[in-house]
């Protein structure tokens, strides 16, 4: 009679111990299930709110290190796992960091696995595009305008001039891709065929075909008015409200500034250019192809 007793307890034990068991393993399946499900739709509803923030901000310090390190495998790893791809760390996200370095190959997966293009750094930096930009990576661009990188998303800039410090407002890719130190007509046309528009001021005043006339390209100024850039924009100061001045008088007074014999030249083109078209066109200067 005990021992039948005892089997008993024996048997009721363990089956509460398997059934026990078996919740725990279903509780573990629908834990993993839900963090996929949750993953996917933003919805976390079983998971700890910190467990997640605290696995998620070690796989995103993964990631991190995989992009100083430039190792490709690690952070395809760290994607895989869970990294947030738009989590800022400090003022960049990883694939402004990624952008900002040249490391194209980790970019590409970044781009893959649907990492936002347009996110903007804390630091004044600009978007991924802009970081490729100032790399003047021809190929990275394609690819985030590829991506849909907005090829107008504004940003701020800052200067230093004279000692203080100037912030531009509504800067956009390809007016800063018109002010830098050496142009790429290829990086400047891939903005222009994604629609980019050429005629957008900044705050201080400034635009594309401004820009070019300054750097005393004319294959700018023709490129820019081959996508569409209007001749007749006027320049305007933000400081004098009732400053204004054509184009071509800008191009006139850069001309006569300079003591340049070759930026003369290279000016007076230009403002052959705004007052007599037809007349270099036939002289075949006007021709972007040739440059």
């Amino acid at each position: 009679m005990y021992i039948n007793t005892l089997k008993i307890s024996l048997i009721i034990v363990f089956s509460f111990s398997c059934s026990s068991n078996e919740k725990n393993i279903r509780k573990s399946t629908v834990i993993k299930n839900t963090y996929v499900v949750g993953k996917k739709n933003n919805v976390d509803k079983n998971i700890d709110t910190k467990i997640l923030e605290k696995r998620n901000a070690k796989f995103n310090k993964k990631l991190f290190n995989a992009l100083k390190r430039n190792k490709l495998n690690l952070a395809l790893k760290a994607i895989a796992q869970g990294a947030e791809l738009d989590t800022y760390m400090g003022e960049i996200t990883a694939l402004h960091y990624a952008c900002k370095k040249n490391r194209m190959d980790i970019a590409m997966a970044l781009l893959e696995a649907g990492a936002n293009t347009n996110l903007v750094a804390k630091d004044y930096s600009g978007s991924p595009l802009i970081a490729a930009i100032r790399n003047i990576n021809v190929e990275l661009v394609q690819a985030l305008i590829s991506y849909n990188a907005k090829p107008d998303y504004f940003f701020t800039l800052k200067h230093k001039k004279k000692g203080k410090v100037l912030i531009e407002k509504y800067v956009t890719p390809l007016y800063f891709s018109t002010v830098l130190s050496k142009l790429n007509f290829d990086l400047i046309e891939i903005l222009l065929k994604a629609r980019a528009n050429p005629n957008i001021t900044t705050s201080l005043g400034n635009f594309p075909l401004k820009a070019a006339v300054y750097a005393r390209s004319l294959i700018l100024v023709q490129l820019l008015v081959k996508y569409g850039a209007n001749t007749k924009m006027m320049i305007k100061s933000p400081s004098k409200v009732s400053f204004k001045m054509s184009l071509v008088d800008y191009a006139r007074h850069l001309e006569k500034s300079v003591k340049n014999k070759k930026e003369k030249v290279k000016l007076g083109v230009i403002v052959d250019f705004f007052t007599g078209e037809k007349r270099i066109e036939n002289s075949g200067i006007f021709n972007v192809k040739n440059r």
